[in-house]
């Protein structure tokens, strides 16, 4: 499919000030209805290990040092969450990410460069226009065949949103589309309704 691209503007995002177990059980996306065709998964609060949503993005929770060491590029949506790797080195990001106090820390793994993206979201994060550049800058690492990662603390919420804006825009999938084909990859993917909303903004300012 031929990717879309545009910037989204006034967007912003709103999730609740509670734990993993509660967002799960409280964000349920108005569409589309789950059947048994998906994997039921109970009482899951945290993703753990990371799953490939599309060739090369992959999406987690909270994560240890050694699994960021499979992965070349990694995008961290969640304030609270530090990273774990040590001995950063700073280095320069679009323009565009460091007005939203996005940071960019090159880290060195043996042989192995990781680029660890920080970005300033916590549990209300102003995403307004930052999602047209983040998904850009998503779609041009995966295009130079890198191994790109998107976590938050719990994996179900924030790097949901992020992994679905970057499907929707990369693929031409409306909101319902492009979550049918996330929760098949993913069973506990669980947005706030707040963010379900603003999804839907998102696909109405790339035009789907």
């Amino acid at each position: 499919m031929r990717p879309a691209r545009h910037r989204a503007q006034n967007l912003s995002i709103t999730i609740p000030k509670n734990e993993c177990a509660a967002a799960l059980a409280n964000a349920q996306p108005p569409r589309p209805q789950l059947t048994d065709e998906y994997p039921k998964h109970q009482g899951i609060e945290q993703l753990v290990e990371p799953l490939e949503i599309s060739h090369n993005v992959y999406i987690c929770g909270e994560i240890s040092a050694d699994a960021l060491r499979s992965f070349d590029v990694v995008f961290n949506v969640a304030r609270e969450v530090p990273c774990p790797l040590s001995s950063p080195v700073a280095v320069r990001c679009r323009s565009e990410l460091e007005n939203f106090g996005i940071t960019c820390k090159t880290h060195q793994l043996g042989p192995r460069k990781v680029y660890y993206y920080a970005t300033a979201w916590d549990h209300d994060p102003k995403l307004s226009e930052v999602l047209g550049p983040l998904t850009q800058e998503v779609s041009e690492q995966v295009n130079n065949n890198k191994r790109v990662l998107i976590h938050c603390k719990c994996g179900i919420s924030r790097s949901a949103t992020l992994v679905l804006a970057y499907v929707m825009q990369e693929y031409n999938m409306d909101y319902t589309s492009a979550y049918s084909y996330v929760k098949t990859r993913h069973p506990a993917l669980s947005p706030n309704l707040s963010l379900v909303a603003k999804l839907l903004e998102w696909q109405t300012q790339i035009g789907l």
